[in-house]
């Protein structure tokens, strides 16, 4: 490949002048003049002529080299405070170089988030990151109506029953289903004799079931008002874009600008044209990969050559010069390298990114999509893809399927360049590794059951004159508690970590989808391993549902264990602890340091928040507790407590010590709501469940509670709501061209074809204070 850089090198070198003329906003469609020779005094002079332009002005003007080595630390310093969380300013003209960090173009002085200001601020992170603190909200409301509608009376009626039995009654040699001690008198085996009390429950549980339905409608709604109220206050790019797929690799830009311009929906032929004022093709982003795998051959290259030389010695600037003039030709190459490729049809994806000029025009064409009730709940159920629609061009009668754009820094851009068929296979072959962890680690878990059980007996045979408080320790022994902390070693770190990487390999195109696929995995692996695996060996296997180390002793560990676990976690960040470890240690070395530019960004930049995990843990908390519920209500206090603590301790770690590199949109939550509304049949179906382990029968009224909860969860709630609902949309009044100094970024900003300049050759920083990068 690089011989075939050389060539295509030579051939755009006439056109080449001096460095001082790169543009770095410039594309690859734009041509940069440059010299091949005598490269370092150019970039010398270019910026000697830059300082004396700025001079005039009062400031001065320096270079972020990506390169350089050693590295600037107060720059990476400034890199870390754009990219952490905070709100930015808003205003319709460009900002400042002194106002942007010159690596990643994110705003320096935004508003800080404080604890206690609406989750409705983070709206800048995308609507998925409002929408997690209202589905936590909700997922509190969900808890509590459950606590106070039915779960207050089955733990008073459980406390206050005589069913399990006592320790003079078990000396007597009478037959008992249960042990009563502190956990089983909680539980719901210990009412089993009071008819009226289990009558009473189950009216409750109905009443439950029927409330929470009209629970999850309302949150349905407020989740959809939150998307559009987040889409008014935030202008962005996807505001005025769609995506195209399909598009026909002999199809120029300017061939699908004419015909998105042309574009009319029946009997509307006499409509004002339309106005694209951007068009983005996604091509093969492998090749980009490889000129940059060579460009970081070279940058190695450059730091072994530099290791032991004293970074003040003329040696040092010798050597540093002459490996900067190696990666800038190389970079020259590069550049002509992907002009060519860009004029190979075959290195194009078929996707596009097409803007326009106002948010208007962009919604006439989804909305030539539009379809009828009865089809948009045909595809919920049928369709591979609901989100892509069909659309003809009538002057070559092709057909193209579009969609709403996901946000620039959402895409990722290598994952557009796989085809539909590859990655098909890549996730079947997931699938079967995914099913058989999960079938390894339920094993597992059937084994420590067996032995919790097996070593319960014998315990209970050796122990049953100690004192109360003994008998408490001695249910907190390691045999007791073994099932329950395997539990959750297997899950944080044997099912999450194999999954992530599953998911990651699967190549989604957006992190949204990404995030999407790995939260529901998680949330159901971590659901099955946790409460059904050891339900179906407490009730089929070893049949010890009630007894000391049954289902309902496992259980309540689980409980106790996770609220203190999940609250430790969550306060002791690790990724925090060992990011703060690495910005020590190698800032520390100062000017000795021979890491790059761009390496000291990315050391300096604080950890990236992974929303992913939040809404599974979430999730896996909320499906375990309400499961068990019917059976040990105590489980609730726990869970409410525990959910309380991690929605705070959630979005203090996040406004202070995360940074977010893309923005979620609503994707994620309507996705998790779907689990959300899967507690209400979970809810259903375990009363019925446990009503019949502790008293031999389902009531006809558990049966009832049961079909109305199936039923609901199989219906397509937010397609129907979306018909039925008036929703208050606000459509963006402010054009393109004037609302791009409000963008985060663009999709040519973000596109590695499109981007390669900005993020490999020099770019200028004013400041009149502190910056000084060959400090």
């Amino acid at each position: 490949m690089f011989e075939t850089l050389e060539s295509n090198a030579q051939k755009f070198e006439g056109q080449l002048n001096s460095f001082k003329n790169l543009n770095v906003g410039s594309s690859l469609e734009t041509p940069i003049p440059i010299e091949a020779g005598g490269m370092q005094r150019r970039i010398k002079q270019s910026q000697y002529n830059s300082k004396l332009d700025n001079s005039l002005n009062g400031e001065t003007s320096y270079f972020y080299n990506p390169y350089q080595i050693p590295p600037n630390w107060k720059l990476a310093e400034i890199h870390k405070r754009a990219t952490q969380v905070g709100k930015p300013k808003k205003q319709f003209e460009s900002f400042k170089n002194s106002e942007v960090c010159p690596c990643c173009g994110f705003q320096l002085y935004k508003r800080q988030i404080n604890m206690m200001d609406n989750y409705m601020l983070l709206s800048f992170l995308g609507s998925g990151y409002p929408l997690f603190f209202s589905f936590a909200k909700y997922c509190i409301y969900i808890l509590a109506t459950i606590l106070l509608t039915s779960g207050f009376y089955n733990l008073w009626t459980n406390y206050q029953g005589n069913y399990c039995a006592t320790k003079k009654q078990i000396k007597l040699g009478l037959p008992y289903a249960c042990t009563a001690d502190y956990i089983s008198t909680l539980t719901l085996i210990n009412k089993a004799n009071n008819e009226k009390a289990i009558a009473m429950q189950n009216i409750l549980n109905l009443i439950t079931t029927l409330i929470l339905i009209i629970l999850c409608i309302f949150y349905r709604s407020e989740q959809k008002q939150i998307d559009y109220d987040v889409d008014a206050e935030e202008i962005t790019p996807a505001d005025y874009t769609i995506m195209v797929k399909g598009i026909p690799q002999d199809m120029t830009e300017n061939q699908l600008k004419e015909y998105m311009v042309d574009f009319r929906r029946e009997g509307e032929e006499d409509r004002d044209p339309l106005v694209v004022v951007d068009i983005c093709y996604v091509y093969n982003v492998k090749n980009v990969k490889n000129v940059e795998d060579q460009i970081h051959k070279l940058v190695e290259q450059k730091k072994a050559a530099l290791k032991n030389i004293d970074e003040d010695s003329e040696e040092f600037r010798v050597l540093t010069n002459e490996w900067d003039d190696k990666i800038y030709y190389q970079l020259l190459q590069s550049i002509s390298y992907l002009r060519c490729v860009k004029d190979d049809k075959t290195q194009f994806t078929g996707y596009a990114f097409v803007s326009f000029d106002l948010e208007d025009d962009k919604q006439y064409v989804l909305q030539s999509t539009d379809q009828t009730l009865w089809e948009a709940i045909y595809d919920y159920f049928f369709s591979l893809s609901p989100e892509f629609k069909e659309i003809k061009l009538k002057q070559t009668n092709q057909i193209l399927e579009i969609t709403e754009s996901p946000e620039p820094l959402d895409i990722i851009w290598e994952n557009l360049t796989m085809k539909d068929s590859e990655k098909s296979g890549i996730r079947q072959t997931t699938r079967y590794a995914t099913i058989a962890i999960i079938a390894v680690c339920a094993y597992i878990i059937y084994l420590l059951n067996k032995y919790q059980n097996d070593n319960s007996d014998n315990e209970d045979s050796n122990n049953s004159d100690l004192s109360f408080t003994n008998q408490i320790l001695q249910q907190f022994s390691f045999n007791n508690l073994i099932t329950s902390a395997a539990i959750i070693v297997i899950n944080n770190f044997v099912i999450t970590l194999s999954f992530t990487y599953f998911v990651h390999i699967e190549c989604y195109n957006t992190r949204t989808v990404y995030n999407v696929s790995l939260a529901k995995r998680l949330t159901i692996a971590l659901f099955v391993n946790s409460a059904l695996v050891i339900t179906f060996i407490s009730f089929f296997v070893t049949k010890n549902v009630y007894q000391k180390g049954g289902l309902v002793y496992t259980t309540f560990y689980y409980f106790v264990i996770d609220i203190f676990l999940s609250f430790i976690s969550s306060l002791i960040d690790e990724d925090y602890y060992v990011y703060l470890i690495k910005k020590w240690w190698y800032s520390r070395q100062g000017k000795k340091s021979r890491i790059t530019q761009k390496e000291a960004h990315e050391i300096y930049q604080l950890p990236n928040h992974q929303i992913e995990l939040c809404y599974a843990e979430l999730m896996n908390n909320m499906c375990i507790c309400v499961f068990f519920a019917p059976a040990i209500p105590i489980g609730l206090v726990f869970q409410l407590i525990g959910i309380f603590f991690y929605y705070w301790l959630t979005k203090y770690f996040l406004i202070r010590y995360k940074r977010m590199d893309c923005q979620i949109s609503t994707a994620l939550s309507l996705q998790m709501t779907n689990f959300l509304e899967m507690l209400i049949p979970t809810y259903s179906i375990s009363c019925a469940l446990f009503e019949y382990s502790a008293y031999g029968q389902i009531s006809i009224i558990q049966i009832v509670t049961i079909v109305i909860s199936v039923l609901f969860s199989a219906v397509p709630v937010q397609v129907i709501l979306e018909y039925i609902i008036e929703f208050d949309v606000q459509v963006e009044d402010v054009n393109y061209m004037k609302a791009i100094h409000q963008f985060t970024s663009t999709y040519k900003r973000e596109n590695p074809f499109t981007s390669f300049e900005r993020r490999h050759f020099s770019r200028k920083y004013k400041d009149e204070s502190f910056i000084q990068l060959d400090s």
